[in-house]
């Protein structure tokens, strides 16, 4: 049961049924999301420290860590821009080393679930711009992380996926500009 003032993430965040016109190459794909995520994947609760966090991006040699609850249960993610804009810059909310993550983190998060296709995946992070998406399990459970990274090392054998991932790499690029 959830706890009262606790923050979960809304079940509409989970998929986008709406069709996106960079990814029509990614369609069909008979990939699910468990053929290219990352199982190992490192996640911290709301009250870690900014500064543990920090150290923590740089061992692991990552740009995002998925926020949970005591119960594994994705509430957020924190990213290393998340880290420097929100803490770091001087006209930030205050001290890195004083603010909980909770309070630098984004809260709405999408995700997806082991057996959706990867297809699912593709059009999220091109909606979106993002290029890592949390994995959960029935429960909300984080299980999991599939990255464009994880995509594209499996992507050499499969030209339409190859595709796709070019045009998500272009949108992002360009709207980051």
């Amino acid at each position: 049961m959830d706890k009262p003032g606790s923050v979960y993430m809304s079940e509409t965040a989970d998929t986008f049924p709406v069709p996106n016109p960079h990814l029509a190459a990614a369609e069909d794909l008979d990939w699910k999301v468990s053929d290219v995520m990352t199982s190992r994947v490192q996640a911290v609760e709301g009250d870690a420290d900014p500064k543990g966090v920090a150290g923590l991006m740089r061992e692991e040699n990552v740009g995002l860590i998925p926020v949970v609850d005591g119960e594994r249960r994705v509430i957020g993610c924190i990213t290393d821009r998340d880290l420097v804009v929100r803490a770091m810059a001087p006209e930030s909310r205050g001290d890195a080393g004083a603010t909980a993550i909770r309070d630098l983190m984004t809260t709405d998060v999408a995700c997806v679930t082991m057996d959706q296709p990867l297809d699912d995946v593709l059009d999220i992070m091109g909606q979106r711009q993002i290029r890592r998406v949390p994995v959960i399990d029935g429960a909300r459970r984080l299980v999991g992380i599939v990255s464009l990274s994880d995509i594209a090392l499996r992507a050499e054998r499969d030209e339409r996926l190859q595709d796709a991932l070019s045009r998500i790499s272009q949108a992002a690029a360009s709207s980051s500009g």
